[in-house]
């Protein structure tokens, strides 16, 4: 008769079968990681399915230790709400919002945004986790690999989805995931965010050297026609390129590539190449967002120019200007930008709105500058002082933090999924150090 496995979680409730298949364990978290990035908007009561699943993984991982990290975000998240429970909402005219039940009601919408928070700090230390159960104890370089691979296997499985639903739209026997010009948008609201993700998981995907995987993502972001997935596709690629150049894979220091004049250098260079594409692909939204009231009278009835990044730019530059240290509260850019005081030349709007300038800026506005180096301070933390090489840190901060830039709200769950892995390979190297210097002794 098999004896229990043993593993960190011995006694509890953590799926015992699989604990006997560690492949088996590891391709159903790598497909519960693939549904974080692209089942977003298939919800129940406005909360997405993936979150049922997220929920109770996180109450039984609560009886087992957690990593640091987790709780760190978590106290911040925590602070942020509580601030805006008890400050901001008792403090602010939140009489003209119109979403009065449900959970994008006041004080509700900043509970439903720290359990969204809570959730995605929650992946960070579920992944290192899982692979600590299937390593028994150890999250070992196999079973970090045989993860990453089935996260990128599973997301091929979604390609081949969108590209068959494609087919047949275009075609025209089913419209199914696309929509306008034929369109993708799979799982999500738009096409935008969808080829945002999927440039991601190719940047990823050329990390593992997965360089065909990376061709058939690109596919996606084409069908997505999503300007934030080139942009930040561009990005990927000219950082490859210069890790190659300046030999990044080698360094093992951290700190000392980063004080190099020439690293620094083409970084900036990159960032002003990576500024001209955003320009070229949204030219007109960059023109829109400083000079709207050239566009007001022909766009008064469009929902692109009165809802969304365009109006967001401006009510959220309200709202700091007013608001400059603490902002206006944990999700509450969405009750409050009818205010008249934030609207300025926008006229309201009566449906659901968020500011479409990522999770950065959404920080900044709602949280004010203490929120976003509260935040920035703890990536910082992760970032600088875990010794990685210069390529692996800075691969890992770009697909956690760009996207966030980019437009991506804060509690989309798939950038934490990054920083996960990134952790899990911290672990790694921290256990060969160690090694290395129990031999040495």
């Amino acid at each position: 008769m098999l004896k229990s496995p043993d593993f960190p979680c011995k006694g509890r409730l953590v799926f015992y079968h699989f604990a006997y298949n560690k492949s088996a364990l590891l391709s159903m978290v790598a497909l519960y990681l693939a549904l974080l990035g692209n089942i977003t908007d298939v919800k129940i009561y406005n909360i997405n399915i993936v979150d049922f699943i997220s929920l109770p993984l996180l109450l039984l991982f609560l009886f087992r230790p957690l990593a640091r990290y987790f709780f760190t975000f978590s106290l911040l998240f925590a602070i942020l709400f509580i601030f805006t429970i008890f400050y901001h909402n008792n403090t602010q005219d939140l009489s003209g919002s119109f979403f009065n039940s449900g959970l994008r009601a006041p004080d509700l919408i900043s509970f439903s945004r720290f359990v969204q928070l809570v959730l995605c700090a929650f992946i960070i230390t579920m992944i290192p986790a899982f692979l600590s159960i299937a390593g028994k104890g150890k999250v070992t370089p196999d079973h970090f690999n045989k993860l990453c691979n089935d996260f990128l296997f599973w997301n091929i499985v979604f390609s081949i989805f969108y590209i068959f639903f494609g087919i047949l739209n275009y075609v025209d026997l089913s419209d199914t995931f696309y929509y306008g010009n034929g369109r993708l948008k799979g799982f999500y609201v738009e096409g935008g965010p969808l080829g945002l993700y999927f440039a991601t998981v190719a940047i990823f995907s050329i990390y593992m050297k997965r360089y065909v995987y990376s061709l058939l993502f690109f596919s996606i972001i084409i069908l997505s026609q999503s300007k934030a997935g080139y942009s930040m596709y561009t990005l990927g690629l000219l950082f490859f390129f210069f890790s190659f150049v300046f030999k990044l894979k080698k360094s093992t220091n951290t700190k000392y590539s980063i004080l190099r004049f020439e690293f620094w250098y083409t970084l900036a260079t990159l960032f002003l190449i990576v500024m001209l594409v955003i320009y070229f692909f949204g030219g007109h939204y960059v023109e829109q967002m400083l000079y709207p009231e050239n566009y007001l009278y022909e766009k008064i009835n469009d929902t692109s120019f009165v809802k969304g990044r365009i109006a967001g730019f401006n009510i959220g530059f309200n709202m700091i200007s007013q608001n400059p240290y603490f902002g206006v509260g944990l999700g509450n850019y969405s009750i409050l930008r009818n205010n008249p005081e934030y609207l300025g030349i926008f006229p309201a709007v009566y449906s659901w709105d968020l500011t479409g300038l990522g999770g950065i800026i959404t920080l900044l506005i709602e949280n004010g500058v203490f929120g976003l180096l509260a935040f920035c301070s703890i990536v910082y933390n992760i970032f600088w002082r875990i010794k990685l090489s210069a390529h692996s840190t800075f691969v890992f901060l770009i697909l956690f933090l760009f996207p966030f830039l980019l437009g991506l709200q804060l509690y989309f769950q798939y950038p934490w999924v990054f920083l996960g892995f990134f952790l899990a390979k911290t672990n790694i190297i921290k256990k060969e150090y160690a090694l290395i210097r129990s031999r040495m002794s």
